[in-house]
């Protein structure tokens, strides 16, 4: 700030220039006086002829200058103190907001730090640490070998084939992928591969492509929902039998309506196992309300078994037909989450599907969480439920014995 003084130079300097005046009348007006003479100042008032008053007229003009210079210099140094104390306030305002954005930065940063720490720790330790039950079955899958030089490549249907094969000799392997809640430090739930060898490669399919040749896609299905079935009653009566194993199935397994009852029996047997499996299916196909789809939705939906919708592309709306339909999870692409993905015209924003699906009492399930940049925006965006190479990779299942076959006649026979 510049010097305090040149804010009232120029009040100031008008002041001084009144007082000369002033004083210069004065003097004019004595000399005057001198030549009058010494007489009384009533009778010299009366008497003085017009050069004499207009003398006097001078010293008055000279008294109200003097006094307006006064008031002048009065109010320049009035204003001064006043913009003085402005200007320190002015300056205690803008430290104490400096101050203040310092140490939001210095929380902000606290709290970012903080969450990296925590989910690198999920991470590291991951979801099946926390599931007694689990530990004992689960172990880490082999590293991918690379190829020597020379070998040929497989083909494109190998893996197709070789699945093929295991499904007809009922030895079908499964691999879980854990569904981690960052709040809790654990994993809730689970997300279900199948398990595959080949070449010393191994292989976690999750899903198979409509355009297979050599298995078909709802006996598949079927097979990877009664083998969980399986695994979840070696489960029951547990302290974390609470985690529930999500089968993915599509509209194959849906449009076979012998393979949805087969499923539907096996729960209605056991019906401690509705809590213990979820259908994943694509969210489209939860809405359809007529047809075979929705058939099938309603034959597994009436044994207790409940959904989780995979995507949404419809406006926020919308997802309460997916509770009415017995769905308690929605799940979605991070990308699809933070709006990083292109969507269609008029379909919720990552925001509103998030407040809607709280709103109904569906939970969300972040999916592809790869860094801790995108775990923080999700967190920041009120989701706690997320999945991905991040947390943890799909660990596969010691072999048993029993066969997926087993689950239903056991249920049958006890």
């Amino acid at each position: 700030m510049s010097d305090d003084r040149t804010c009232v130079a120029p009040t100031r300097g008008m002041g001084m220039r009144l007082i000369a005046g002033a004083a210069i009348s004065a003097v004019i007006l004595g000399i005057g006086l001198r030549g009058v003479g010494a007489e009384p100042t009533a009778a010299v008032v009366h008497s003085l002829p017009p050069t004499s008053g207009a003398l006097a007229l001078s010293l008055l003009v000279a008294g109200l200058a003097l006094a307006t210079a006064g008031i002048a210099i009065w109010k320049a140094r009035r204003a001064h103190a006043e913009l003085r104390r402005l200007s320190r306030g002015l300056d205690a305002a803008l430290a104490s907001l400096d101050a203040r954005a310092k140490s939001a930065d210095a929380e902000r940063l606290l709290l970012e730090e903080r969450l990296r720490t925590e989910i690198d720790t999920i991470a590291l330790r991951g979801a099946s640490a926390s599931l007694a039950p689990l530990q004992a079955d689960i172990i880490p899958y082999p590293a991918i070998s690379a190829k020597r030089k020379g070998d040929k490549p497989d083909p494109a249907d190998a893996v197709e084939i070789a699945l093929a094969r295991v499904l007809a000799d009922d030895e079908l392997e499964l691999s879980l992928e854990p569904i981690v809640s960052v709040s809790r430090n654990a994993g809730v739930a689970f997300e279900v591969h199948v398990c595959l060898e080949l070449n010393g490669v191994t292989h976690h399919i999750h899903r198979l492509s409509a355009a297979g040749r050599h298995v078909e896609r709802q006996a598949f299905e079927k097979a990877v929902v009664l083998r969980a079935a399986e695994v979840a009653r070696r489960r029951l009566g547990g302290k974390d039998d609470r985690a529930p194993l999500h089968c993915p199935v599509s509209e194959e397994l849906l449009l076979n309506a012998t393979a949805c009852a087969e499923i539907a029996a096996l729960v209605t047997m056991q019906p401690a196992l509705a809590d213990q499996i979820v259908i994943s299916v694509p969210a489209h196909l939860l809405i359809a309300s007529t047809g075979a789809v929705a058939a099938g939705i309603d034959t597994l939906s009436a044994s207790g078994l409940g959904f989780a919708a995979e995507g949404w592309d419809k406006p926020a709306a919308g997802i309460r037909l997916l509770r009415d339909r017995g769905t308690v999870a929605l799940k979605a692409e991070a990308g699809r989450l933070l709006d990083r993905q292109k969507a269609r015209r008029g379909s919720a924003s990552g925001a509103e599907m998030v407040a809607a699906a709280k709103a109904d009492g569906l939970a969300i399930v972040a999916r592809g969480i790869r860094n801790d940049e995108d775990a923080i925006e999700l967190l920041d965006l009120g989701i706690d439920l997320m999945m991905g190479p991040h947390f943890a990779k799909p660990k596969r299942l010691r072999p048993e014995p029993a066969k997926a076959s087993r689950a239903l006649a056991d249920a049958q026979a006890g």
